[in-house]
């Protein structure tokens, strides 16, 4: 059984137990950037910072305060308060108005981060819109591909052509 685990030990590096153990020295490897998830088909140029939110990737999300969860909550709250009787309804009003506040106080700050996420979000819209470019899931990967309308049309009716669809 010794055998089997120092020839399993030669296989993985690892010393046996009769080899002097020695401290190993590595090189160090050297840092590769992450890959780029991002192809640009088109003549526009991209800052660092809006190369940086496009290599995210399609799925990537930016905190934003959802404005249609607390419209549906006051109306539902509202809804609620209406079958109460007539005289307490008032109250209710003040103490869940107050409660709400409080609660959206907390919970609706976004992080200066995500402020200047949506911010170059919205540059890279204004750019794509400007140059009637879209941005498209690659068709394996996660890659995402920014490519003109027009050129991303063709490709798509040639493929479909191409393959008797």
């Amino acid at each position: 059984m010794e055998k089997y685990y120092n020839k399993l030990n030669k296989k993985t590096g690892q010393p046996t137990s009769s080899e002097p153990q020695t401290p190993q020295t590595r090189e160090p490897q050297p840092t590769t950037d992450v890959l780029h998830r991002t192809i640009n088909l088109t003549h526009m140029s991209f800052t660092t910072e809006e190369q940086e939110l496009l290599n995210q990737g399609m799925q990537y999300c930016i905190q934003r305060s959802n404005e249609t969860q607390w419209k549906t909550l006051i109306l539902e709250t509202e809804q609620t308060i209406r079958l109460l009787e007539p005289t307490i309804q008032d109250a209710y009003r003040i103490m869940t108005a107050r409660k709400l506040s409080q609660i959206r106080n907390i919970h609706h700050n976004i992080s200066k981060t995500h402020k200047r996420q949506l911010h170059v979000a919205n540059n890279i819209h204004n750019k794509q819109d400007k140059n009637n470019a879209i941005h498209t899931q690659a068709d394996k990967g996660k890659t995402v591909v920014i490519i003109y309308e027009q050129e991303y049309h063709e490709k798509v009716r040639t493929f479909l052509s191409e393959n008797n669809f």
